[in-house]
């Protein structure tokens, strides 16, 4: 009986340790300056957005430029993604982050 007292007040402990310091936790706080990344995508056609949006302004660009203040910029999209991705790293210019589908 003892053991699984100590046990369940071990969880305890642990699970207030975890739930505090995510209240705490930096990671969901913007950014002081705009930060800008800088992604390309393979995609092409194949998304649909909203009327009025596109890859280089819709919704989650907005968000997180709002709440996160990071500047989403799409280099390129293009159905030709291997060919694309292969000219960026032979000239050295590489994404911050790609979507290739």
């Amino acid at each position: 009986m003892k053991r699984i007292l100590f046990v369940c007040l071990a969880a305890l402990m642990v699970m207030n340790c975890v739930f505090a310091s995510a209240e705490t936790a930096d990671w969901a706080k913007p950014y002081d300056e705009p930060v800008d990344i800088h992604i390309v995508s393979g995609a092409g056609n194949q998304i649909i957005f909203a009327e009025g949006e596109d890859w280089y302004d819709n919704l989650w660009w907005r968000y997180f430029r709002e709440h996160y203040n990071v500047n989403v910029i799409v280099d390129w999209v293009s159905n030709e993604a291997g060919t694309k991705l292969n000219l960026a790293i032979a000239s050295g210019d590489l994404p911050d982050a790609m979507s290739i589908g």
